[in-house]
């Protein structure tokens, strides 16, 4: 993905940056919200919901590219709970072992939708921190690197995380007309938002810094 390159560049900006004023995004209406959100903004997809609303939506064929989205989004969901599982280990920020806990539950929204539709999952089986794709691999490196500074650090690229999630999910709904892709997506990128600013929320209390979107437009 194109949007690797800007991340990986963005990674080691935010680690540096120090803005002046508070961005804000809005969260999305989506589809048919198959959400749960609790107080922290952490937000898990709701399986029983989710089998609910597949079972009301048909099947159709996919393009190629509808394909190798949802195997990158696959993993790059992962690569969000296995970021967020390694700096909770470390710094013990409770926020990321929430979020964590969350992303489990968008990975297997989308596995839902690769056994939909017949299609190979490159994140089954695999151990935290391993990933098919050598692009994510070298990414979830980076991060880990980056993340590993300080708890700063570790919250910057928690937030940088769901940026790059809420830019990928966003092209991926422009790609589609296929219902349940959009139905999940949608969802996710919910999700995305909510956890971007749970993290940027975080950063503010625990160092008093306002975080700087890196990828986004601050009236995204």
């Amino acid at each position: 993905m194109f949007l690797i390159g800007l991340l990986a560049v963005a990674v080691a900006a935010c680690s540096t940056s120090t803005p002046e004023v508070p961005a804000t995004v809005d969260i999305p209406t989506v589809v048919e919200d198959i959400t749960i959100v609790d107080e922290e903004n952490t937000t898990s997809v709701d399986p029983a919901a989710l089998d609910h609303a597949f079972s009301g939506i048909a099947t159709t064929d996919l393009s190629a590219a509808e394909a190798e989205g949802l195997s990158f989004m696959r993993e790059e969901e992962k690569l969000a709970r296995d970021v967020y599982l390694m700096l909770y280990e470390q710094w013990g920020i409770r926020i990321s072992q929430n979020i964590a806990k969350a992303e489990e539950t968008h990975m297997s929204a989308v596995a839902g939708l690769l056994e939909r539709y017949g299609l190979p999952d490159p994140a089954a089986d695999t151990a935290v921190g391993v990933f098919a794709n050598p692009e994510l691999q070298a990414l979830y490196d980076q991060l880990m690197e980056e993340g590993s500074k300080s708890l700063a650090d570790a919250l910057r690229e928690g937030a940088l995380v769901e940026e790059v999630d809420i830019v990928d999910l966003e092209n991926y709904i422009e790609q589609t007309d296929n219902e349940d892709l959009i139905l999940v997506y949608q969802n996710l990128l919910k999700g995305s938002y909510n956890h971007l600013r749970a993290f940027t929320s975080t950063l503010e209390k625990q160092t008093g810094e306002i975080y700087q979107l890196q990828l986004l437009e601050s009236d995204a």
